[in-house]
């Protein structure tokens, strides 16, 4: 009774007023006349191909925000929808028809991509048009290495050209499942675990044709699951808020991709795990984060778990928890007051801008983070999507300049409520290639304050090379980077990138000011060139050698990676093999001074940079503009061999099997043999190395010889 119906407002269920149907004749007048909104959504859907409507067309009415489905339109007219009553807000659209491609306004194949549609006091009505291309179909068959069928696995079909989530589905008990209403495109194929069965995740490609169907049959290899419960080590209760289970294999510290949570009684399950030796690491809020069996986070404490083929192994943990402070508040729309769901809330360190603790909203806009005590921190809060709102910093700041610091003491809880404002500037612009002209689809586009240098928005080129960023404040200055970087790691970047205007770096780069007078700025466009650095890796005698790992890499570079937090320079790191004649190739490189290392596996071969140095600190750098290749040639230096013999202290007695390692610009280890002689080759000329024993035999202490050899 009069509580206002909201997906943002998921409280609204519990203030309702209950209805008593116990009686048959119960009768409950409803009045709508007050929840009525000013706007209209209307629009004609046709085909691409003919021009004429499609009938039976679903056009659904979305959440801007979350996504979630708020009405339907199925009684399409010649084609024509139309959504009144409309509160103000903000919305987007999808359209679905027979024998056609799904798609979000406005042309766009995913609902992240997909127009935002505003409705406020002076946007009352809104036109929506929609041309929906011919479809094309993709029919998976799952099995067994055997060849039976899987039903309920879950199928993802993947944009090749988007590099985006198409669509996903599970298969019947036949194992299949047809995927009906997709635009023609490349497409890759990957399923999740189930039960004991192994995730398909093998790199492929499978075109997809208009008025087609292809074909695809993929095995699932069995493997085994990992179970168990997670309980507060003082109060034995389960813990809900497990978010980050991470799988690590059993013989070295590297994690498995995929991460998992508990259920709301703190149930937790793997599936699909090959067989063989794990741990586990456990993450959940305000606990500290540990190990199986060790309330430790380093992964040499944390205990084996043995998964087997075909069973479940438990594994029941319990976690300390962690007696920091705690930061509690709500995210709403400064508009109306809303809750705002799957807002990023980013607690970051000032004085490395790296963020030490985060979470997201939920549908109501509340959120709880924990936090160590006694430190300096900074609050953003970023909300989903590219919308008409952007991040912004505790309390209401909108730069991490301004950004006032929050410091907790042991136990404290601070509440910080933050009000999210609309903001209109906006630039547009599009992307092609500076060679042919084409038009460029999926290219990042980013968006930096020049003032802060902080990373404001994103968002990638739509299919006829266009870009728009929006939330923008008005009378900012502000710096666009448009930049191929992969989508998925199978994937390669084909074009460089540069600053607007093509500037290399983010310092010469010209900002372009959104204003009140002109809030939308257009014609920020960008022609991208292949730019890179080649060379051949040859001997002392100029013969190339093949199979050469040659690693291109820069510490100065700053772009949009997934390391850019507030815009700060991120690793660039690139690996190759020289061919069988030593040429090597690395493209798509971003401007900027790059050094180039070849290593061989030639025990006699010491890593060499470009200009003949060993010591990453002396080589020469090389610069990369914004289009072009440059030539970086290696000739490889032979090292020097050293020998020796290991013997027990205050003998002649020589011990075998010790591991001798050398440490200086080459790293290199060797084993005594049985007289405790050793041989090393490849030490780079002229360095000095530290030797270190390491004594694998009871009774014999590793150490550090006093003595440096030269």
């Amino acid at each position: 009774q009069d509580v206002e119906p909201s997906s943002r407002n998921l409280d609204g269920h519990n203030r309702a007023t209950d209805i008593d149907l116990t009686s048959a004749d119960t009768t409950i007048v409803v009045d709508l006349s007050e929840n009525v909104g000013p706007g209209t959504i209307s629009g004609v859907v046709t085909s691409e191909t003919t021009g004429n409507p499609i009938p039976g067309t679903e056009v659904v009415l979305l959440d801007g925000f979350t996504g979630a489905p708020i009405r339907t339109d199925t009684r399409l007219d010649q084609g024509y929808y139309e959504f009144a009553g409309v509160p103000v807000g903000l919305y987007k659209l999808s359209f679905m028809a027979p024998g056609h491609a799904s798609e979000y306004y406005n042309d766009q194949a995913g609902i992240d991509q997909a127009n935002i549609i505003t409705i406020d006091q002076t946007t009352t009505d809104v036109t929506a048009d929609a041309q929906l291309s011919d479809a094309g179909r993709l029919g998976v068959t799952v099995t067994t290495a055997g060849g039976d069928p899987l039903a309920g696995v879950i199928v993802r079909i993947w944009s090749l050209d988007l590099g985006t989530l198409a669509i996903a589905d599970s298969t019947d008990s036949d194992g299949k499942v047809l995927f009906s209403q997709l635009p023609p495109g490349n497409y890759r194929v990957s399923t999740d675990p189930m039960d004991e069965y192994i995730g398909y995740d093998e790199d492929n490609s499978h075109a997809v044709v208009a008025n087609a169907r292809t074909n695809v049959t993929v095995q699932m290899l069995q493997g085994g699951r990992i179970a168990g419960q997670i309980l507060d080590v003082l109060t034995g209760m389960p813990i809900n808020s497990t978010y980050n289970i991470q799988l690590f294999r059993g013989n070295t510290p590297e994690a498995v991709d995929n991460t998992w949570s508990t259920d709301g009684n703190g149930n937790y399950i793997i599936e699909g795990v090959p067989a063989g030796t794990y741990k586990v690491r456990y993450e959940a809020s305000d606990y500290i984060p540990s190990f199986a069996d060790a309330p430790s986070e380093r992964w040499e404490d944390g205990v084996v778990v043995t998964v087997g083929k075909g069973q479940t192994t438990v594994k029941d943990v319990s976690l300390w928890p962690d007696k920091g402070a705690t930061i509690v508040g709500r995210v709403t729309l400064s508009t109306t007051g809303h809750g705002v769901g799957s807002v990023a809330v980013e607690v970051f360190e000032p004085a490395s801008g790296n963020i030490r603790h985060a979470t997201t909203t939920s549908a109501d806009g509340s959120y709880r983070v924990g936090v160590d005590a006694d430190t300096d921190y900074i609050v953003r809060y970023r909300p989903p999507g590219n919308t008409g709102f952007a991040p912004e910093w505790w309390n209401n700041q909108r730069s991490v300049l301004n950004a006032n610091p929050v410091n907790l003491t042991e136990g404290e809880i601070f509440a910080a409520d933050v009000e999210l404002e609309p903001r209109t500037g906006e630039i547009t612009g599009r992307v092609t290639a500076s060679d042919t002209g084409e038009v460029l689809t999926g290219i990042y586009v980013g968006v930096f304050n020049k003032g802060s240098g902080e990373l404001v928005n994103w968002t990638s080129s739509r299919d006829n090379g266009t870009y728009h960023l929006k939330g923008l404040q008005t009378g900012v200055d502000y710096l666009v980077l448009a930049q191929d970087i992969p989508h998925y790691y199978w994937s390669t970047p084909e074009y460089s990138g540069h600053w607007y205007n093509s500037q290399e770096s983010k310092s010469t780069a010209d900002a372009v000011r959104p204003t009140n007078a002109s809030p939308v700025v257009t014609g920020v466009d960008f022609a991208l060139g292949k730019a890179g650095i080649r060379g051949r890796v040859t001997d002392v005698l100029g013969r190339g050698i093949p199979g050469v790992e040659v690693t291109v890499a820069s510490d100065r570079i700053d772009g949009i990676g997934n390391d850019t937090t507030i815009g700060e320079p991120w690793l660039i790191r690139h690996n190759v093999r020289t061919d069988g004649a030593g040429y090597f190739e690395v493209g798509s490189l971003m401007p900027g001074d790059y050094t180039v290392e070849a290593y061989s596996n030639d025990d006699f071969l010491v890593s060499t940079f470009y200009d003949g140095k060993t010591n990453v600190m002396d080589a020469d750098r090389v610069h990369v503009g914004i289009d072009g290749y440059r030539q970086a040639d290696i000739t490889m230096i032979i090292g020097e061999t050293l020998t020796g013999q290991v013997v027990e202290e205050g003998t002649t007695t020589g011990l075998a099997d010790v591991m001798v390692t050398f440490h200086g610009e080459t790293y290199k280890n060797v084993h005594t043999d049985a007289t405790g002689r050793f041989t090393v080759t490849g030490l780079a000329p002229d360095d000095d190395y530290i030797i270190h024993l390491d004594a694998p035999v009871t009774g014999y202490a590793s150490r550090f010889p006093s003595q440096w050899y030269d």
